[in-house]
């Protein structure tokens, strides 16, 4: 247990020198190159895809811009008396403009709603999702404040897997320091079977650079039988040069057997984006509390870094 705190200590003290290294570095001439360089690659990806777009659409149809994303994201998390656990993640959101205004295809290593599910649930606030090869198209309509989106998802491995999602999104409320956001989903899954997913988030500024967070996540699959509903509640500090500090409180119940809280945690997400829109980190020190554990204190280290090209 000692040796595991020396090693959460060193792992999170060589982080902040890191990247304290690239705060300072951001006004140099090596951030300057990796800017540079971050372009070279933005472009060369949107080239490709509107190629790609072109041949598709069999001529050019609009002037809009290709607006193609490359993401790279990892994932590190290390627990007490646990091994250090790393995940990788690959995001390509292919943006066609000519083939159609409204449709994208995309192509990812991890499935984006189990992404924000575990994410959302997860002590350490990351997913640590196995890595799967998922393509996606997506269709979105919007009618005043309310957007209607569907997107079928399908497999590459070699087990055939489909999932048909219908997502509905409202901001019923959104004002200078208010913002009340619901999500409702039906999902069609071959190995969960028909489910559905509600979320509630209500955001209040309620100080100069002080906002209260509060979400709700309620998920039901008839496959397995299982309900699950998890609250996240927490207060974030934002300073200058795009850096916030947050405290936040998690909690997961279930109905296995019967229903139950079957864990809750705190987190101190620290957030830091060096280069606006290319890199961003996240540096997330907790304390999980399990059921399956008898509620004994696991802490934790989860540091997420992600490229956008």
């Amino acid at each position: 247990m000692a040796q595991m705190k020396i090693n959460l200590l060193i792992l999170l003290i060589s982080n902040l020198i890191f990247f304290s290294f690239l705060s300072f570095a951001a006004e140099s001439q090596l951030i300057d190159k990796l800017i540079v360089e971050n372009i070279e690659v933005s472009e060369k990806v949107d080239s490709m895809a509107d190629t790609l777009d072109i041949w598709l659409a069999t001529k050019r149809q609009t002037l809009e811009p290709n607006k193609t994303k490359l993401i790279l994201k990892n994932d590190f998390v290390s627990k007490e008396n646990s091994e250090l656990e790393y995940t990788p993640y690959i995001d390509i959101d292919l943006h066609l403009p000519q083939l159609q205004e409204k449709w994208q295809i995309s192509f990812s290593n991890y499935d984006r709603l189990e992404d924000e599910r575990e994410s959302f649930k997860n002590s350490s606030g990351h997913s640590q999702l196995d890595q799967k090869n998922y393509l996606g198209l997506s269709f979105t309509r919007n009618i005043g404040n309310l957007d209607f989106s569907f997107h079928p998802q399908f497999d590459l491995g070699s087990k055939l897997y489909t999932r048909y999602i219908l997502q509905l999104q409202n901001v019923m409320l959104k004002k200078a320091k208010h913002q009340f956001n619901t999500v409702l989903k039906f999902i069609g899954d071959t190995e969960k079977g028909v489910g559905q997913i509600v979320l509630w988030e209500y955001r209040f500024e309620f100080l100069p650079h002080w906002t209260f967070n509060q979400a709700l996540l309620e998920e039901y699959f008839d496959g397995t039988n299982e309900f699950v509903f998890s609250t996240r509640t927490g207060v974030t500090r934002s300073f200058l040069r795009r850096r916030s500090l947050g405290l936040v409180f998690n909690t997961t119940s279930n109905n296995r057997p019967s229903y139950h809280l079957a864990q809750y945690s705190i987190q101190m997400p620290w957030q830091h984006e060096p280069l606006k829109n290319v890199f961003r980190y996240e540096v997330t020190p907790f304390v999980e509390f399990k059921k399956e554990n008898a509620f004994v204190d696991v802490p934790g280290l989860a540091l997420s870094t992600e490229i956008q090209f």
